[in-house]
């Protein structure tokens, strides 16, 4: 196994990295062609900044071996990079770049790494076990593994994780909000707000518990999922059991923000979460007018004008701000006394 020098590997940018996991993607595909090999040396030679990241990116592939081609989401590239002879038609027609620019961020800073999405982002990791990691719209986890456990710290936002089994001995532990989520081969969605962590089962099973001395008064331990259960902590510490619709509950990973008869106000926080563009409700006394749907996520201007058309709101676009106005002029909906 060939072992990456962080030291060494500090000075690609990243999109040159992205670039150069993009040509490995290629030349390890079906299309590859002398066409193809010609202008990888041609793109290469150009800046040495190319050189140190295809060395970086190659070196990272061979840590992880058994990546298929394609494979995951990163983000996309720049297509102004190579726009020659076509190839960066090919290349984005991919439209999944190689995981190879994911799992760097776990290789080239060891065992303890941090990775981060950006508002309205997505991107998804394989970690050096073959487990999965999809982190949603500005979510950053930290990624510890040692010869006892796995472990990966959500800081903050939200992750799906599928998980590689492995025997019980090297456990899978998801630490959040001083609580640790605990699984052997199974899937979850962990989301962590400013006030309440919600842990989701997709598959399997899993048990969460509090993180050594954050135990809460009002928290009776340990607890244990089944499949479609979703458990949420409030910031007293006061647990909730529900059965959400899983399909709502990972709307994100198709770009998509889901309502079911969701209040408005905090179906502005969702849609706010996906867009630098902030939506603000100018009368509060409104926040509680039902929203069902399924909206574009990071889209807060057509959000804006679906809430324009059904309730009869006015909306003022401002810089990073849509200004949501008026008083509700749809004759089926009566604000609460």
């Amino acid at each position: 196994m060939t072992e990456v020098n962080p030291s060494k590997h500090t000075g690609p940018n990243a999109e040159n990295i992205d670039v150069a996991a993009v040509w490995l993607a290629l030349l390890r595909g079906p299309r590859r062609s002398h066409q193809f090999e010609r202008a990888l040396k041609q793109w290469r030679e150009a800046d040495p900044a190319h050189e140190d990241a295809w060395e970086t990116v190659t070196a990272a592939w061979e840590m992880t071996h058994s990546i298929p081609y394609p494979t995951v989401t990163a983000r996309r590239v720049s297509a102004r990079v190579y726009p020659q002879a076509g190839l960066w038609r090919t290349a984005t027609g991919i439209v999944m770049t190689i995981a190879v620019v994911a799992v760097l961020a776990v290789v080239l800073h060891g065992r303890a790494s941090g990775i981060s999405t950006s508002v309205g982002e997505q991107r998804t990791l394989i970690l050096e076990d073959g487990s999965h990691v999809t982190l949603n719209t500005d979510t950053h986890v930290r990624v510890q593994y040692d010869s006892k456990r796995r472990a990966v710290y959500l800081q903050s936002g939200e992750a799906l994780f599928d998980v590689a089994r492995q025997g019980p001995e090297k456990p899978f532990v998801v630490i959040a909000a001083g609580r640790e989520i605990s699984a052997l081969g199974t899937s979850f969605v962990v989301r962590r707000d400013t006030q309440r962590l919600s842990v989701t089962l997709m598959e399997g099973q899993i048990s969460v518990a509090p993180s050594g001395a954050n135990q809460h008064p009002n928290e009776a331990g340990s607890r244990t999922l089944n499949p479609g259960e979703r458990l949420t902590y409030a910031d007293d510490g006061t647990p909730k059991l529900d059965y959400p619709s899983l399909s709502l509950v990972t709307a994100w990973r198709q770009g998509h923000v889901q309502l079911d008869n969701t209040a408005l106000a905090d179906a502005i926080s969702e849609l706010n979460r996906y867009s630098e563009t902030q939506i603000v409700l100018n009368d509060q006394k409104v926040g509680s007018l039902p929203v069902t749907g399924v909206f574009r996520a990071g889209d807060s201007l057509s959000f804006a004008r679906a809430m324009a058309q059904i309730y009869g709101f006015h909306w003022t676009e401002r810089s990073r701000q849509i200004v949501i106005t008026g008083t509700p002029t749809n004759p089926w909906t009566a604000l609460p006394k």
